[in-house]
């Protein structure tokens, strides 16, 4: 179905190219031969530019289209833009040389100083690579622009949601859990005598001596 449009997109943008395009003038001399009006006619170039500008056009739009309407099945798509494209950009060039010919039997009929249009046509071939080349490039900068982007390699160290607290142990057990303040030392269990009292070295008599 991507293709079908596109080729009935190529008509009628074929059509503007055929309305839009300058076409070079040629004047009919005494002898039937003619020649350009003007030394150079840039005419042909201008009609090149046309072509180029409508199939960007052309590329741009139907890329956004098929995009957001096909969304199960991208490869299909993407295959079906880059043919579909291709089509349309011939289709495109053969309704500008098929309706702007030059009338050679009228030119050679033509009395002397008649000006006839030269006919249609697409110097550079290159350009009906645009379509499907400007089609593509379009549908990779939607995929970058709209894919998500992962920003925890720049996120800060302290920031991660992860990080232990200062203080806590391996096993995130701290200080705090024993009821000694932060940054105290490792909680010892053994009870310990009054403030002041000396423990009594191992192997001593606790008796006391009478005189």
């Amino acid at each position: 179905m991507t293709t079908w449009w596109l080729m009935v997109a190529g008509v009628v943008t074929g059509l503007a190219w055929l309305l839009l395009a300058p076409r070079a003038k040629i004047q009919i001399a005494a002898d039937g031969s003619g020649y350009y009006v003007d030394a150079s006619p840039h005419e042909y170039v201008q009609a090149d530019l046309v072509f180029a500008g409508l199939s960007l056009v052309l590329a741009v739009l139907a890329a956004v289209a098929v995009r957001r309407r096909v969304r199960s099945y991208p490869v299909a798509a993407v295959t079906a833009l880059a043919v579909g494209g291709q089509l349309a950009a011939i289709i495109m060039w053969q309704i500008g040389v098929m309706f702007a010919p030059l009338d050679r039997a009228a030119a050679q009929g033509a009395k002397a100083g008649t000006i006839v249009l030269d006919g249609l046509d697409l110097g550079a071939k290159g350009l009906l690579l645009l379509v499907p080349v400007a089609a593509l490039a379009t549908w990779l900068a939607l995929d970058f622009l709209t894919a998500p982007h992962d920003d925890t390699a720049t996120a800060p160290a302290g920031d991660s949601p992860d990080a232990s607290p200062p203080g806590a142990d391996a096993a995130g057990i701290g200080p705090a859990q024993y009821g000694a303040p932060a940054g105290a030392g490792p909680y010892d269990p053994a009870p310990r005598g009054p403030t002041g009292a000396h423990d009594e070295p191992s192997g001593a008599s606790t008796d006391a001596t009478w005189s």
